[in-house]
């Protein structure tokens, strides 16, 4: 009797032991992204198409009103920067246009109400007819040529630098500009902000932000206010939410984000709330490096001024993309640096505030573009293939994710 009792308490103990193992292999498979392709997924389809006319990474592209896409631009410092092109969906091509009449690296682009796309970035304006496939030059060097444009270069580039030398891209990206009411443009311009009057060609409305910050993001409310949010401040990651009103001129205070250190990704959702991809974990990579991967998913909601972690991606390192989708939900991509023999994306439905995982088969890039089409698919294009590649080249390849076959 009494071995029966020392056999029945070593099972038991046992077993514990091996349960215990078990949820241990599980969670360190979750959290290692090397063991993603474990992660039951659903399968989506991935068409290959021919590649663009030209290799890219960190263009622009915008769906025109008859379902063709522009493409344009490049980070590069290569005559790629003047070159633009055309997908048709009808064909699945790319064909070359005409070139763009400036040099043109991360643009910004907007659709006008008469159809045609407003391009703006440091270079210059300049608006795309899709009737004539031609390029009209509207307004060269903005004000960025100006004795004050110049100090603010000169002091952005004494602040933010990459590896203690100043990166012109990294002050690129801190630009931006934001199509408003009445074909006015909201021009972001480091400390400072304007309003560009494309009807009247004029500047005007100089507002100071009350918070200098770099590598932020902005996002257009419907009432036509802009928050600002995240982005590296004097005193480290800023969690302040900024507002500005086009009416007053004006930024305040309205809430904080207290949860991400980094801020890679902000979409305006149908619902009004604002769909956040940042990081609120840094990793340390060898004894003094730190990156801040694009994990975690966070919901902003502009009425209430108040924000929560809707949850965290399965690929827990990496650094993704996202778009919104024409039935509201949005498409996360996987960043090139994961370590998998398989390519995924995630979707997030804002209906049940809940993330979904697929597995795809597509070409592993960063800085690459991601455009929805008219009938819901997703266009991707260009990027850099693998952060391995030593001489970080741009690809030309392009493929269809098929969301709605």
């Amino acid at each position: 009797m009494n071995k029966f009792l020392k056999n029945k308490k070593f099972l038991v103990l046992l077993a514990v032991v091996l349960v215990v193992v078990a949820i241990f292999i599980r969670v360190k498979n979750t959290n290692n992204p090397s063991k993603v392709d474990n992660i039951k997924a659903d399968n989506i389809e991935v068409v290959k198409l021919p590649n663009m006319a030209v290799p890219r990474a960190g263009h622009s592209t915008i769906p025109l009103k008859d379902g063709r896409v522009l493409i344009l631009g490049d980070v590069s410092s290569s005559n790629v920067v003047k070159i633009a092109e055309i997908f048709d969906p009808k064909t699945n091509k790319f064909y070359r246009i005409s070139d763009t009449n400036f040099s043109h690296r991360s643009p910004k682009l907007f659709m006008m109400q008469n159809g045609k796309v407003l391009i703006i970035d440091f270079s210059g304006i300049e608006i795309f007819n899709p009737k004539t496939s031609k390029f009209e030059r509207k307004y060269s060097d903005l004000l960025f040529n100006s004795q004050e444009a110049c100090i603010l270069k000169e002091q952005l580039s004494k602040k933010f630098t990459v590896n203690g030398s100043y990166s012109p891209y990294l002050f690129f990206m801190m630009s931006d500009a934001l199509l408003l009411k009445n074909n006015k443009v909201f021009l972001d311009l480091g400390r400072y902000v304007k309003i560009y009057d494309m009807d009247k060609d004029v500047f005007s409305g100089t507002a100071k932000y009350l918070i200098v910050r770099g590598d932020e993001r902005r996002v257009l409310l419907t009432d036509g206010k802009i928050l600002v949010i995240g982005g590296l401040a004097r005193k480290g990651f800023a969690d302040e939410v900024e507002s500005f009103n086009p009416k007053t001129n004006r930024f305040t205070i309205v809430g904080k984000i207290p949860f991400l250190k980094r801020i890679y990704k902000c979409i305006l959702l149908k619902n009004g709330k604002i769909f956040i991809l940042g990081s609120d974990t840094p990793t340390l990579i060898g004894s003094k490096s730190i990156i801040y991967y694009s994990n975690t998913v966070v919901i902003y909601d502009p009425k209430t001024n108040r924000s929560f972690i809707a949850g965290h991606t399965s690929m827990t390192k990496g650094h993704y993309d996202s778009v919104l989708l024409n039935d509201g939900k949005v498409l996360i991509s996987e960043g090139y640096d994961i370590p998998s023999n398989s390519s995924f994306y995630e979707i997030y439905d804002p209906n049940t505030n809940k993330l979904k995982f697929y597995k795809a088969s597509y070409l592993k890039r960063d800085m690459s573009q991601l455009t929805v089409l008219n009938n819901g698919n997703v266009l991707i294009t260009g990027g850099i293939k693998t952060s391995l590649d030593s001489d970080l080249m741009p690809t030309s390849s392009a493929e269809i994710i098929a969301i709605n076959k």
